[in-house]
């Protein structure tokens, strides 16, 4: 099983009930969770970083302005 985003918004987290939700089905079908709990923290850490890559030219912006 494969579960493949399509381009589109930037990365996000996804909200509790759906996590529940997905969580549920990993249960029923006896899959790993850990896997699951994984990819979720991969996401926030690639989150974090675009958030801190869309800071650099407001920072590079401010920094040139300082006498």
């Amino acid at each position: 099983m494969a579960y493949v985003m399509n381009e589109g918004p930037p990365l996000a987290m996804p909200d509790a009930y759906y996590y529940a939700t997905i969580l549920d089905g990993y249960r029923d079908c006896g899959f790993d969770e850990g896997i699951l709990k994984q990819a979720v923290m991969h996401t926030k850490s690639l989150q974090d970083a675009q958030k801190r890559k869309s800071l650099v030219p407001f920072y590079t912006d401010v920094l040139a302005k300082l006498p």
